[in-house]
């Protein structure tokens, strides 16, 4: 054979290794698939009655989105947020509310108390859809005690356990979250310690179901909250909160609380402050109280 005929030979050969290394690499690497986009600005909330006779206040600090395609989880989401989702066509998209349990971001979960959102949603690849969801309590859902501060009086009492300072309402308009009425706590040097429970005592099912407490606050330094068992001078603190300069929403696990101090219901609802001796005015400032469980 000459070498012309070797030459050529050779060069074929790398041509056949190269197309078949192509060939190979669309088998690995397919193209990708382009994804549809869902956006979600925000989560709100519908309530039914929001008389502290019905389900309170509409006040709400939804911040994720834990989101469900034809009920294959995609993701939880914080909002607002634009999320890539590989699905094409008509599809049934859930959407559940979540929260930061005790306001740690660590314990973000899904709020077992709403609804969830279903909509069926036409996906194009490469379009963004725009959701508006909206969430409400489950119908199981049992509210214990709610205090709004609206009525002519309120349900925090002077505690028995020396505390030298009551709650009072402000209708002062820089100082009430919403409505005309907000709950207040002011301490000084010579009532420097507030303790208030709830008037009236809650019931709830044996650490088998979740039990919250909602609560709007604004205060300039810390307080604690936190559950007495029933005919106990042994309170336990559910949650150290800092000081919030604005008004802010949490939702605090009291179900903890009550397995640790022991199934004793009824049970009441504490909030206690004591002044900081650097802070010559300690405020706190509440609203929109809710305990609820299923």
């Amino acid at each position: 054979m000459s070498f012309k005929y070797k030459h050529i030979i050779y060069i074929s050969s790398i041509t056949c290794l190269f197309t078949a290394w192509l060939t190979s690499c669309e088998i690995i690497n397919p193209a990708e698939k382009i994804p549809a986009y869902i956006r979600i600005e925000k989560i709100d909330l519908s309530v039914s009655d929001t008389s502290s006779s019905g389900q309170g206040s509409r006040s709400h600090k939804i911040t994720d989105a834990w989101i469900y395609v034809d009920d294959q989880i995609v993701g939880a989401f914080e909002l607002p947020r634009t999320i890539p989702v590989l699905f094409e066509g008509n599809h049934k998209v859930t959407i559940k509310a979540g929260i930061k349990m005790n306001g740690i971001a660590a314990t973000r979960t899904q709020y077992p108390f709403f609804s969830a959102f279903i909509q069926d949603v036409e996906l194009t690849p490469g379009k963004v859809t725009t959701m508006t969801p909206v969430v409400s309590y489950h119908t199981s859902t049992i509210f214990d005690w709610i205090e709004d501060f609206e009525g002519s009086g309120f349900k925090i009492n002077k505690s028995p356990h020396g505390t030298d300072t009551a709650m009072k309402t402000t209708t002062v308009t820089s100082e009430v979250f919403e409505g005309v009425k907000s709950g207040v706590v002011y301490l000084e040097a010579s009532r420097p310690f507030f303790e208030g429970v709830s008037s009236t005592a809650f019931n709830i099912p044996k650490a088998t179901s979740p039990t919250f407490l909602e609560m709007n606050y604004k205060c300039n330094q810390g307080f604690a909250v936190g559950v007495y068992a029933s005919n106990s001078n042994n309170g336990l603190v559910s949650l150290y909160l800092n000081a919030s300069p604005n008004w802010n929403k949490i939702y605090i696990n009291l179900g903890d609380a009550i397995n640790t101090i022991g199934y004793n219901p009824p049970f009441t609802f504490f909030v206690g402050m004591v002044k900081d001796a650097d802070n010559p005015l300690p405020l706190l400032y509440l609203d929109n109280l809710k305990i609820i469980h299923q």
